[in-house]
């Protein structure tokens, strides 16, 4: 998928407006970065419920990990920062 002609952060803007044009409100984004791999972890709504997600970068492919909850508050647990911890790059 990568070219040379498109950076790690022009790729992560196409992944965040694909949700957008998907009818998801983008709320809040910042960069992350993880096993040398540029990411982004976002907080978005859509259809009355919330997601919070991290995209990454790789070589060859793009990673996704999104946890859904009814409501803000349950997105900011232990257990959703674990499960975003929990990933082990090989």
């Amino acid at each position: 998928w990568r070219s040379e002609d498109v950076s790690a952060d022009r790729a992560l803007d196409a992944a965040i407006d694909s949700m957008r044009e998907d009818g998801s409100e983008i709320v809040f984004q910042a960069p992350v970065q993880s096993a040398g791999m540029r990411g982004r972890e976002f907080l978005s709504r859509k259809s009355g419920e919330v997601f919070r997600g991290r995209i990454w970068i790789g070589e060859h492919f793009v990673y996704m990990l999104m946890v859904g909850a009814k409501n803000d508050a349950a997105l900011r647990t232990d257990e959703v920062s674990k499960f975003f911890d929990s990933l082990v790059w090989y």
